[in-house]
């Protein structure tokens, strides 16, 4: 069997055009330039060269037999039919004539060589005459291309020689800057003058910079053009290096004329909020360095105000964010308003967020003036505006942060000003609150918190604990409120006044709620199951009946666990019942409807109304701690107490006191006729096994000679 043999194919040979070409310059080209390599053509010279350099031959040897003129008109003709560019023309003299050897050059040839001439030296010769034309013509044709990407790129650029002090530009370099195209070298002055002269320093220390440290560097700046027309370049300096030596520069340049506008455009729309007008928050950082940097210099003050609306969630929820945007835009005309009566220019007012705003007043002389303004906030957003055929009033919540003493910074006054504000939230909105430097550590703390609480469940940091509750009449133990304990191997015992509230902000309480729940009704079965039949209360939030579904978390407890959904109580706190957003009533009827009860918390202080009383399916109203505190001692509130006793049952609701801490608050609950009661006078918090061993034992059931029900803390 016969393989196929490949080969390559066959190399093209290189074409020589020979001019001329008496019998000894014939004898030397073909021994120099020889066969199969070389394919020699020889043309008369008295012959029209057209034809013979429209074959683009790869390099024309001229025999200079031929003297005097007709042989550079020659040469000058062979180069102008080059339409190749670059073809190689060797001329061969006869005799040294250094005059015809620089017309020759000057004519067009590429090399002249003087007899007598070695084939192999005429042979080298042509050999790099050729190699250097064709790198020639790659380096031209890759020059073609860059300017050519140039031109559709809009890009330029130039090189500077240190030795000559001389920019040569590309064509597109010109057209970019102005200048006339094939101008020749300039100068770097020519450069700097077509800046504008606030600018030309910064170019000139760019270009400093990029020769005397090596490295490259980018550049904006404008372009003064004729036309009075505003350009933007962008230029990319790089160092040209030669043997670890900056013998140069170049550049790259780019019209970023549309970048730039875009780039206005777009730093226009952000530092302005879409919906108020109101300055961004990058805008009012900005505003307030240049008003702190000021103050520095002319030894004032500096004030900032962040107002928090307080309640706006709801307003959205209940009423649509259309309304909401409505009541944001009221918001800012107000702010605008006061700030300017404060002698505040508008783009001192800014919208941070949603529903948060702030107030940035420059040139104070005492802080105090910066409270007064806040108040004049207040007092304005209380004032009654007519929006959608409503009248509305606006609560807000206002922190201020006054630099230096609070601040050294932009950020840092902005972020006390913040906590400023939450606090004054936390301790009952509508208020101005001055930042304190404890707020700082608060916040801190506040943080530390929230990071260890996400693991604290799966670490099994957090226990579930039983506060009884007793009948007022005979001390029975009728029931035990789930309270959610966190014991910290660093922090300690964390309260739940600290950690719940930072639950129910982050979304946490719900996996702690459900946690609780469910330990809780596994406990309560385990109660019943040994002889102690008891209910159980426990806390849910206004965040679990708004984030999950209540009644599918409960009825799962109670099927997995088999408690008797009679023996479960869920408390729950006025906000929720306030909360358009949440309403629970269908909730709360779902859950009476197969047993479980349902208590309201913390009566009778804040939002109470008697309306959603009489309105929800409630079984259980406790009667609030602040209330049971002063109940034996304040007319006032032994009157609440009295109302709140008479209003449940006539609704027939049984009454739990909570926070009961002395016997003189029990003796006076039990004599309004409060039906239960719930306090470390009763018992402090317990584990399941102390709270089983108190109900086999009794031990809470104690009559005083009045009949008041009670154990020292600790008993038992």
């Amino acid at each position: 069997m016969r393989t196929a043999v490949q080969t390559a194919p066959p190399r093209e040979k290189s074409r020589a055009l020979l001019i001329g070409g008496g019998e000894p310059v014939l004898s030397l080209v073909k021994q120099a330039l020889v066969a199969p390599a070389w394919a020699l053509r020889v043309a008369d010279p008295g012959a029209e060269p057209a034809p013979w350099m429209a074959e683009a031959p790869d390099v024309v040897i001229v025999d200079g037999l031929q003297k005097g003129r007709k042989l550079l008109a020659l040469l000058a003709q062979l180069r102008e039919l080059d339409a190749r560019g670059g073809t190689p023309l060797v001329l061969l003299l006869g005799a040294d004539a250094p005059e015809v050897v620089t017309a020759a050059y000057a004519a067009g040839a590429a090399d002249v060589l003087v007899a007598p001439v070695r084939p192999a030296a005429l042979a080298d010769r042509v050999a790099f005459q050729v190699r250097s034309a064709q790198l020639v013509g790659s380096v031209r044709s890759q020059v073609q291309e860059l300017l050519h990407a140039q031109r559709l790129g809009g890009t330029g650029s130039w090189t500077l020689a240190s030795f000559s002090g001389l920019m040569h530009w590309t064509p597109e370099a010109e057209r970019l800057l102005g200048l006339p195209v094939g101008g020749g070298p300039r100068s770097i002055e020519a450069l700097l003058r077509l800046v504008p002269e606030a600018e030309r320093e910064e170019l000139r220390r760019a270009l400093e910079e990029c020769a005397d440290r090596n490295r490259p560097v980018a550049v904006r700046h404008r372009l003064l053009t004729e036309g009075g027309r505003e350009r933007w370049l962008e230029q990319s300096l790089e160092p040209v290096r030669s043997y670890r030596k900056t013998i140069g520069l170049r550049g790259t340049l780019r019209d970023i004329t549309a970048q730039q506008a875009a780039e206005r455009e777009l730093r226009r729309h952000d530092s302005r909020d879409p919906l108020t007008g109101l300055a961004s928050r990058t805008l009012l950082l900005e505003q307030m360095r240049d008003a702190m940097a000021a103050a520095h210099k002319e030894n004032h003050l500096v004030a900032l105000l962040h107002v928090s609306l307080d309640r706006f969630r709801s307003v959205n929820q209940t009423l649509g964010h259309a309304f909401g945007d409505r009541i944001l835009q009221h918001v800012a005309g107000v702010l605008w308003s006061v700030a300017e009566e404060a002698g505040a220019p508008r783009e001192h007012v800014a919208r941070l967020a949603g529903d948060e705003f702030a107030v940035l007043l420059p040139r104070l002389a005492d802080s105090e003036e910066a409270g007064a303004v806040a108040r004049r906030v207040l007092e304005s957003l209380a004032e009654p505006e007519r929006i959608d055929n409503q009248d509305v009033r606006v609560g807000a919540s206002i922190g201020i942060a006054v630099y230096p003493e609070d601040g050294a910074n932009a950020d840092a006054l902005l972020q006390h000003a913040d906590l400023a504000a939450v606090q004054a939230k936390r301790i009952g909105r509508g208020r101005v609150q001055p930042f304190r430097r404890a707020m700082g550590k608060a916040a801190m703390r506040r943080f530390t918190l929230e990071g260890e609480l996400r693991g604290a469940q799966e670490r099994g940091e957090l226990h579930v604990a039983y506060q009884p509750r007793v009948a007022a009449s005979d001390g029975r133990v009728v029931g035990a409120e789930a309270l959610v304990r966190w014991d910290h191997p660093v922090l300690g015992r964390v309260s739940p006044r600290e950690f719940i509230p930072i639950a129910e902000e982050t979304g946490l309480i719900g996996a702690i709620g459900s946690f609780v729940l469910a330990t809780a009704c596994r406990d309560a079965k385990q109660l019943d199951d040994h002889g102690h039949p008891l209910q159980i209360s426990v806390n849910v939030s206004s965040w679990q009946f708004a984030n999950t579904n209540v009644w599918e978390i409960v009825t799962a407890v109670l099927r997995e666990t088999g408690l008797p959904p009679e023996r479960l109580e869920l408390e729950i706190t006025e906000s929720l019942m306030l909360d358009g957003a949440n309403d629970p009533d269908v909730a709360f009827r779902d859950l009476r409807g197969i047993g479980v009860g349902i208590s309201l918390d913390d009566f009778g202080t804040g939002y109470s109304s008697l309306s959603y009383v009489s309105r929800f399916p409630l079984d259980v109203l406790k009667l609030d701690r602040s209330i049971v505190r002063e109940v034996d001692s304040d007319p006032a509130a032994e009157g609440v107490a009295r109302a709140v006793v008479g209003l449940a049952h006539s609704l027939e609701m049984r009454v739990v006191a909570e926070g009961v801490d002395a016997e003189a608050q029990a003796d006076t609950l039990r004599r309004l006729g409060c039906d239960e009661l719930q306090g470390f006078w009763i018992r402090e918090s317990v584990t399941l096994g102390e709270l089983e061993q108190l109900l086999a034992s009794g031990a809470l059931v104690k009559r005083a000679k009045l009949g008041v029900i009670g154990v020292a803390k600790g008993e038992a």
